[in-house]
């Protein structure tokens, strides 16, 4: 006599927890958040997902990883948390007088949240010297240092809904 047995299968559906990724140098900051490659030479490798969270190193990157770009950093329609992991205003992004430090463009509806930072000698011809906001993106700026940043329009910051330059 054969017997069917009942093999009864539960799926757990599980949430996708965000991740936490850990930036030391301009690389590997650039590489988790800078996805632009429409309109700029500032194409990283977009690592982060939407809700993770970048922790960076206490120190100061300066310069930039893409000689090419006018701004250091380039997210578009993506959102993160962006933190210090040492104490309020010792990790510093460096716009080294030369570059926007970082071309926000679009959230895709969430979020960014800048925390502890310290953004530093950002220039920009054009908008936004350390942060430049752009298409109905929402930032969060929490706990940073602005200094020394400049531009033709908005000297630190610039949120605007204008057209690409």
């Amino acid at each position: 006599m054969n017997t069917l047995g009942l093999l009864v299968v539960y799926l757990v559906i599980t949430p996708v927890m965000a991740a936490v990724h850990y930036a030391n140098d301009h690389p590997v900051l650039f590489n988790l958040i800078s996805n632009e490659d429409h309109y700029s030479d500032n194409t990283g490798n977009n690592i982060v997902d939407n809700d993770d969270s970048v922790v960076l190193g206490v120190g100061t990157l300066s310069g930039s990883p893409s000689a090419d770009s006018d701004s250091v950093y380039y997210p578009h329609g993506i959102y993160f948390l962006l933190v210090c992991s040492g104490t309020l205003h010792s990790c510093v992004l460096d716009g080294s007088n030369s570059r926007q430090i970082m071309y926000i463009w679009g959230t895709g509806g969430g979020t960014i949240t800048l925390a502890g930072i310290h953004f530093l000698d950002g220039n920009s011809g054009g908008y936004g010297g350390a942060l430049f906001i752009q298409s109905s993106a929402l930032v969060s700026v929490q706990g940073c240092k602005l200094s020394s940043n400049q531009a033709q329009n908005g000297g630190a910051i610039l949120h605007s809904v204008v057209a690409r330059r």
